[in-house]
């Protein structure tokens, strides 16, 4: 792990305490998070749907004009008991994603 993906752990982990939030809420909610792997940022939207039920989404944050980067995330829309189990899957997709387009640029 580089040192700017333990920053980026590191800064993921004070996101937690917003996130873990939606647990108080007894409405359905959602919270949206910056995180960032390996130098490219992403938006996690947290969604409530009910008690127990928490699914995620995330798209990509690029400079203005630029377009962004494809990426299949495996698991997009998947239900999860509580939000931080929602949001780590996310950042297991956007992780793995990005590491795979990193390879897949490395042989071509």
């Amino acid at each position: 792990m580089d040192c700017c993906d333990r920053f980026a752990l590191w800064l993921a982990e004070l996101t937690l305490d917003r996130v873990k939030g939606l647990e108080t809420s007894a409405a359905p909610a959602e919270m949206t998070v910056r995180a960032s792997c390996q130098r490219r940022r992403f938006d996690v939207t947290i969604r409530k749907q009910q008690e127990g039920c928490y699914c995620w989404n995330a798209r990509e944050v690029t400079p203005k004009f630029a377009p962004p980067q494809l990426l299949n995330l495996p698991g997009d829309g998947v239900q999860h008991a509580d939000p931080e189990t929602a949001f780590w899957a996310a950042w297991g997709a956007i992780d793995q994603a990005v590491r795979g387009a990193a390879l897949r640029s490395q042989h071509s």
